[in-house]
């Protein structure tokens, strides 16, 4: 099981590892195995990332290519981002 190195958590803070299958650091999402057993998938292909998780804050995303982006919506204010179809 990969676990999550314990820093002190931001008011963004996702994890982050390095995948096996895409040969990069990747953010993980936590799913259980067959026994329920917590492990660390990667968000790309689902490869299981067993070393190194650890936690970076949304200023730490641009270094390892991510980016956070704000949805947008037509501007109407019952708009729910891009559901009313621009109508």
């Amino acid at each position: 099981m990969a676990s999550v190195e314990t820093t002190e958590p931001t008011a963004l803070s996702l994890s982050i590892g390095p995948c096996p299958e895409c040969k990069r650091d990747v953010l993980t999402w936590i799913d259980y195995d067959e026994n329920g057993a917590e492990r660390r998938l990667c968000v790309h292909c689902d490869s299981v990332v067993e070393a190194d998780v650890h936690l970076v804050g949304e200023g730490e995303l641009a270094e390892k290519d991510y980016a956070l982006v704000e949805e947008q919506g037509c501007g109407r204010p019952d708009c729910g981002g891009g559901r009313c179809r621009g109508q």
